[in-house]
């Protein structure tokens, strides 16, 4: 037999043949092992109808639940229990107990079939609250919910703020009004409808207002507010207690409580009364003066909260330091309250002018030189300060020192002895130090032979020393004929009386073959060095000589013996800038260089 698919066994005479889609099968037969003959039939399949079952297998006891058949023609109910027709096509059951239904589907050709409907017969619960569950409460507040009932178990909806279930009670404490569903958790039993609302009744806000201080036997107004009605305890030294505003006249420091109620809820406040024995001590400091254009400032100290009168007077009549805002002569008292007990202080204010700061100085039209320094008189007050404050000093109360780098303006404040204030102004005038450069201002001439030596600029100029000078002592350009080495120092004066110096070193040598005893220092025999220097320098010299450090200007900074061969010379006490250093042998100088010093 072939296909082998649908065939309990594919050989023999007698097969079963179940296929599922329509099938042909082939025989083949084989007679006395020698001839074979073959036959093929084809086996025809009917489906089955699609039949379908809605409903709720579920059904309490005593209710009736509804099922309906569909997808063939004709159907039938097995067993009939509980039924009033066994072939309907919706039916309607009232079942006391579970069973179990076979439901017979026919359809025309096709072949019948049948359906199973496994239903269950469920308990209905009983539930009972031992009181009425709907309440009202406060917020913050629980309420018990106790109920009975045929069910183990119970859940409630929503969970939120169930704060315990035990057994047959329930604690519940929410915090808005909330809607409560219950249900069983037991599967044997129907489902629960029942519900319960608790409604949250807000708590008053209690609160007291009134002084916190009052003196022995002084009586203060207290009020209580935020509820309907009103307890205060304890109900010493108070004139009521079950109102909202009461009156204490209390002789020792009390602490009340009064508590408050709307409808079923309640809160509570508290105020405590400290209560003085003594006066507060009020007393006043600061300038009984009023001064034009000038605050006087006033502190009262003694209390804790302070009141100024008249309070137009002063800027802040709350406050222990005021400024008055007067401006003519007025008395001013304050009251002040320390623990409730009261203390005033008066201070009278009388009217004062402003000093009227003068000056003079000790240049001309304070005008100085730059690096120079101003000396600045002052008249008028008791005390003074100036305006900027860089780049001067203060050598008694009315004498300042002013060295400003540029032109500036100072403003003068002058204190009277009453404490008023007085200014003025002065401006100094800072003006440049002349310029100077010489030409040459190093050169070396043969003695007997002069040189000129020329400086530049359109200011007033004066040589020094005057020896060997031939002419032109006193003008930018001289003529010298020196016999020996010098050093001139050309001071220049400008149109505004401002000095500054500047150097000339002049060598000179012996004509040839007129030796002289300077040859055996020959000036090229002494070395030194580092240059620039720091700290030190060092020089090495063949012989004794003397060594000078002199600034731009000619004067003498340093100056030092050295012995034969190396000498290390500090310049840690001179200021970094450019200077020249020199050397003498025989009173003579045999060598002048400029130096930098670098710190």
């Amino acid at each position: 037999w072939s296909p082998a698919a649908g065939l309990s066994t594919d050989t023999g005479k007698n097969v079963t043949v179940s296929p599922l889609p329509t099938s042909t099968y082939s025989v083949i037969s084989n007679v006395n092992g020698n001839c074979l003959d073959t036959v093929t039939f084809t086996v025809s399949v009917k489906p089955f109808p699609n039949v379908t079952i809605t409903g709720n297998p579920k059904v309490c006891i005593g209710d009736t639940g509804t099922f309906v058949v569909s997808g063939a023609d004709s159907f039938t109910w097995s067993p009939n229990t509980f039924l009033s027709n066994d072939t309907a096509r919706n039916m309607k059951i009232v079942p006391t107990s579970n069973i179990t239904y076979n439901i017979l589907a026919r359809s025309g050709s096709l072949c019948p079939i049948v359906k199973k409907l496994n239903l269950t017969a469920l308990t209905k619960p009983t539930f009972t609250y031992a009181a009425t569950p709907s309440k009202s409460i406060c917020l913050g507040d629980s309420t018990q919910v106790d109920y009975t009932g045929n069910i183990t178990s119970v859940n409630w909806s929503p969970m939120s703020n169930v704060r315990s279930i035990s057994g047959t009670s329930a604690s519940f404490k929410p915090i808005a009004t909330t809607k409560y569903y219950v249900n069983t958790t037991d599967t044997n039993f129907c489902p629960l409808k029942d519900s319960f609302t608790i409604t949250i009744v807000p708590v008053p806000k209690v609160a007291i207002s009134g002084p916190s201080q009052t003196c022995t036997g002084v009586a203060i107004n207290l009020t209580a507010s935020g509820a309907d009605s009103f307890t205060w305890s304890p109900s010493t030294y108070l004139n009521q207690s079950n109102t909202a505003a009461v009156t204490s006249t209390p002789t020792a420091d009390i602490t009340y409580t009064v508590t408050g109620k709307t409808g079923i809820c309640a809160s509570t406040a508290t105020k405590q009364l400290t209560v003085g024995t003594s006066a507060a001590n009020v007393q006043i400091t600061g300038n009984a003066i009023i001064c034009p254009n000038t605050r006087t400032k006033l502190t009262a100290t003694g209390a804790s909260t302070y009141t100024w009168a008249p309070a137009s007077a002063v800027d802040n009549p709350n406050n222990d330091i005021v400024y008055v805002t007067a401006t003519t002569p007025i008395t001013l008292t304050v009251t002040g309250v320390l623990t409730g007990c009261t203390g005033t202080k008066t201070i009278a204010l009388t009217q004062a002018s402003s000093p009227v700061v003068t000056y003079t100085s000790n240049k001309t039209n304070h005008s100085i030189c730059s690096n120079d320094t101003l000396t600045l008189n002052l008249k008028g007050a008791k005390t003074y300060s100036l305006s900027p404050i860089y780049n001067l000093s203060n050598t008694n109360d009315s004498t300042f020192l002013l060295f400003p780098r540029n032109t500036t303006e100072y403003t003068i404040t002058g204190t009277s002895a009453l404490g008023c204030n007085g200014s003025n102004k002065v401006n100094v005038s800072v003006n440049p130090l002349p310029t100077i450069s010489i030409s040459p201002q190093i050169s070396t001439v043969t003695r007997g032979d002069s040189i000129k030596i020329s400086a530049t600029g359109n200011d007033a100029y004066t040589w020094s020393p005057t020896t060997y000078i031939v002419s032109g002592a006193n003008n930018k350009s001289m003529t010298t004929k020196p016999d020996s080495n010098i050093v001139y120092i050309l001071t220049a004066t400008s149109s505004f009386g401002c000095k500054s110096s500047s150097v000339a070193i002049v060598y000179v040598k012996n004509k040839p073959n007129n030796p002289t005893s300077i040859q055996i220092a020959n000036m090229e025999d002494i070395k030194w060095y580092p240059n620039p220097a720091k700290e030190y320098v060092t020089i090495e010299t063949p012989i004794p000589v003397e060594m000078e450090i002199y600034g731009i200007d000619g004067k003498t900074i340093l100056k030092t013996n050295l012995q034969i061969d190396k000498n290390n010379v500090s310049l840690q006490q001179i200021s970094a800038g450019i200077y020249y250093i020199g050397f003498k042998f025989e009173d003579k100088i045999i060598k002048i260089e400029k130096i930098l010093i670098d710190k």
